[in-house]
């Protein structure tokens, strides 16, 4: 966690949440009174750090006594790294401190999406909406239907083969030790990554587009614009005042996806289901 953005996370625990065992090892940090205020009365140059102290308390107790006691270290430490990663990916986008993802790290903190080498897993139990409606229409809710496995990339993974092979591996490994009954479900990934139009864009030997070939596709809504995160770090609350033509070029990708989208192309998002992996 970036020093910065870490001393403001202590300061709102030492005088907010004294009580919390993450205050203990605060101690011997001093707290400044100005930045304290700052947090507490919501200043914009410290947006969301209540927040992100509360979902790291929520993580911590979770640890102690709760859903993460009988995970492995190593896994909880490596999903636990998304915070800091929200914290840095904040400031890429608007050059303050902050924190804007506590709609979505309630599923680290409880345990429900875990990092396995450079991927992250969330074991999802939330019906798609096909789902729902064959669901009324049967009037039952058969347990495969409700579960399902979704496949998150992080923004530092690593998409060589390699290393995407052997998250597969350890994911499966992982789910038969500590959820058996998740472990033989699909694996499904919506995501821009999946986008067909990334094949006009970039080259066969492309990382993306090997990524792409272990799924199979099963939809595309060409709508969405998440690839003004992922590619261009225009965060969401952004994008309302975006103009396409003042985009960056510093990457090969960003330029042709400028170029594409200036033309007309749309990239959105498209999902697919993991191709098994022998």
């Amino acid at each position: 966690m970036p020093q910065e953005a870490s001393l403001s996370i202590l300061a709102l625990l030492r005088q907010d949440l004294p009580s919390a065992p993450a205050a203990d090892i605060c101690t011997d940090i001093p707290a400044d009174p100005a930045v304290c205020e700052r947090i507490l009365h919501a200043d914009p140059a410290y947006e969301g750090m209540d927040v992100l102290a509360e979902h790291l308390l929520l993580s911590v107790r979770s640890r102690e006594n709760g859903p993460w006691k009988r995970i492995p270290e190593q896994v909880f430490l490596d999903t636990m790294g998304c915070f800091s990663s929200f914290v840095r990916e904040y400031f890429r986008s608007y050059g303050t401190w902050g924190f804007d993802r506590g709609f979505w790290t309630t599923r680290q903190a409880e345990a429900k999406l875990f990092r396995i080498g450079t991927l992250e897993y969330e074991l999802s139990d939330e019906p798609e909406e096909a789902a729902k409606k064959e669901t009324v229409k049967k009037k039952t809710a058969p347990e495969e239907i409700r579960r399902q496995i979704n496949l998150h990339i992080p923004s530092d993974a690593d998409l060589r083969p390699n290393c995407v092979e052997d998250s597969f591996h350890s994911a499966r490994a992982f789910l038969a030790g500590y959820f058996p009954d998740w472990a033989s479900l699909p694996i499904h990934l919506e995501s821009w990554l999946l986008s067909p139009a990334l094949e006009k864009l970039l080259p066969p030997s492309s990382r993306i587009l090997q990524f792409q070939k272990y799924f199979m596709l099963k939809s595309w809504d060409p709508d969405p614009e998440d690839y003004l995160e992922w590619v261009f770090q225009i965060a969401g609350g952004q994008r309302d005042n975006v103009q396409i033509s003042k985009l960056p070029e510093n990457t090969h990708l960003q330029k042709a996806m400028k170029a594409y989208v200036l033309q007309g192309g749309k990239i959105g998002v498209a999902q697919g289901v993991l191709k098994e992996i022998l």
